[in-house]
């Protein structure tokens, strides 16, 4: 069957089926003698006779949530992929679009117990967190879901030994910079304390609510720290702006795009989401970090992506199915094509033109450091503590 999309005022199709009926109730020539053996003899007493007309099984609906744009076209084609591969019986599937991975959650929130989506995608590992303490979303197995034994970063979707969600895409949170303003390459995160960068105000910094705090935990492994012991990190950014080198803060990809593009902003840490594919620079005046060719040597960047949820209900064996289908090579590589972000599947490549900004699946736990879900819980302390100790000094 089609895909088909359901708006905001979803509606129900009723589907009955009708049982047909037949009943004779005469001697001679009729149905009943249509019906019966031909050897038989009529007699003057007909037993009444009814004709059942087979019914199909119903399709069991799926209804997929989804951001807008290119990602409801992949999984519009992904779904049809699904339906007709499926050999559990008959499937119907339905897409649920929204704009942000916490809009998805108040849906599913607002609507409980009835279901308006059976799997959704979020961020991770934040929108992962924020689903699984909403209480939301059911643990997934590897006997469930086979296919995450062939995926990369599910420790990004783990918390107390269990599974939130499946990984679909990655991206590297690291340094990216202009090289032509620069004027050398950066080689690791110390070069951003030369006189290179003092008093320049060129590098801006993600938010760590925007981000994960994934500027504060790359900044912390530069120290001997990390996302458990994250005193570093903010020691080593207030150096930063103790020195003139930050100019400032972003908080949306836009923002963070119109930075780079008019040369206000010589690095950006930490941003991962802005695709090479997409933002039209030409290559020979920007680099990412890590990639893959090249390492940051006293640092890691900061695995991050998006992941699958499967809400609790009664459709979640069917939505469990379907992520296992996602998590597929050719799949994964289907989702991830449109906006050149690296599949999770090990087997899985990714757009040509922008494999070269990740590192390859053998080289991610050398290049990238993957948190799990627990260190979130101390993200508003985070968010606090910068908002005392490092916006008085840049702004």
């Amino acid at each position: 069957m089609s895909t088909e999309k359901i708006s905001r005022r979803s509606y129900l199709k009723w589907v009955g089926a009708g049982v047909a009926a037949v009943a004779v109730a005469g001697t001679g020539y009729g149905a009943y003698q249509y019906l019966a053996p031909k050897e038989q003899v009529p007699t003057t007493q007909v037993v009444p006779t009814t004709q059942v007309v087979p019914t199909t099984q119903a399709a069991r609906r799926l209804t997929i949530g989804v951001w807008g744009g290119t990602g409801e076209d992949a999984i519009r084609e992904i779904n049809e992929h699904f339906v007709q591969q499926y050999t559990k019986g008959p499937v119907s599937t339905a897409i649920e679009t929204y704009g942000w991975s916490s809009e998805a959650l108040e849906k599913a929130r607002a609507s409980w117990p009835k279901i308006v989506m059976d799997a959704w995608g979020t961020t991770v590992p934040a929108g992962v967190w924020k689903a699984m303490r909403a209480e939301l979303i059911s643990p997934l197995t590897y006997d469930e879901v086979p296919e995450l034994r062939n995926q990369l970063a599910v420790e990004n979707v783990t918390h107390d030994g269990q599974i939130w969600g499946v990984p679909i895409e990655l991206f590297v949170e690291g340094l990216q910079y202009r090289k032509d303003l620069v004027g050398k390459k950066i080689t690791k995160f110390s070069d951003l304390f030369s006189d290179t960068f003092k008093g320049k105000k060129r590098i801006y910094l993600s938010l760590p609510s925007w981000s994960d705090g994934s500027w504060l935990i790359m900044a912390a492994l530069s120290r001997g720290g990390d996302e458990n012991n994250i005193d570093p990190g903010f020691e080593a950014t207030k150096e930063l702006a103790k020195n003139g080198a930050i100019g400032g803060v972003f908080t949306s990809q836009t923002d963070a795009s119109r930075l780079f593009m008019s040369g206000d902003a010589w690095v950006l840490g930490t941003c991962g989401m802005m695709s090479p594919v997409r933002e039209g620079l030409s290559l020979d005046l920007w680099d990412i970090l890590p990639n893959r060719e090249a390492i940051l040597e006293d640092t890691k960047g900061i695995g991050a992506g998006s992941a699958y949820v499967v809400l609790k209900g009664q459709n979640q064996d069917l939505a469990k199915d379907w992520v296992n289908f996602l998590a597929t090579k050719d799949m994964d590589e289907t989702w991830c094509a449109p906006n050149g972000t690296l599949p999770t599947n090990k087997d899985a490549h990714a757009r040509e033109d922008a494999a070269w900004a990740y590192p390859t699946p053998q080289d991610w736990t050398k290049k990238c450091h993957v948190p799990g879900v627990e260190y979130l819980a101390q993200l508003d302390a985070w968010t606090d503590r910068w908002n005392r100790e490092i916006i008085p000094l840049i702004s």
